[in-house]
């Protein structure tokens, strides 16, 4: 079995090995609809219903929650979503409440029966109101590796520091 969620220092992991789902990893669903929810070949199964978090809708479902652990932590996640018409979306949430969140989404914007059309999205909103949306990105193919890291420690590119400007004299 998994780690207790919240554990620092410790790895925390779900395989979705069985047929149902950890609650005691997945200690909280926000709204919860069970005939929505499965468990199976490995994978967390959830049907997407109407609803979101963003704005004044307030009516998502299943958002499926584990405590965070103390500290810094990085989460990672694969979604396979068919995404077949517009506003259906899967992804990462990082919640507090539906006023304060953060999430990154796979966002279908095609109307039912065209040609999909998906992007990725960032959201967060703080006391309600939106801090920051972040969209238009489009979907690598199917089968490309594309992934997203918000670690300070991970070594990568940074923007050096603005020049100074010279004192007038």
């Amino acid at each position: 079995g998994a780690a207790p969620a919240g554990d620092p220092g410790t790895a925390v992991s779900d395989g979705f090995g069985g047929t149902a789902l950890d609650t005691c990893l997945w200690n909280s669903i926000v709204r919860s609809d069970p005939g929505y929810v499965s468990v199976s070949d490995g994978r967390l199964n959830i049907t997407t219903q109407p609803g979101d978090i963003s704005g004044s809708a307030t009516n998502g479902s299943n958002l499926i929650l584990q405590t965070a652990p103390a500290g810094d932590w990085v989460a990672e996640t694969y979604v396979n979503a068919p995404l077949l018409e517009q506003y259906q979306q899967a992804g990462l949430l990082v919640y507090g409440d539906d006023d304060n969140f953060l999430r990154f989404d796979v966002v279908a914007d095609n109307c039912s029966g065209c040609a999909k059309q998906r992007r990725v999205q960032m959201i967060a909103a703080v006391g309600g109101a939106m801090q920051r949306q972040d969209g238009g990105y489009p979907v690598p193919p199917y089968g490309a590796q594309a992934g997203a890291r918000p670690d300070p420690h991970v070594p990568g590119p940074r923007r050096a520091p603005p020049t100074p400007a010279a004192a007038a004299t």
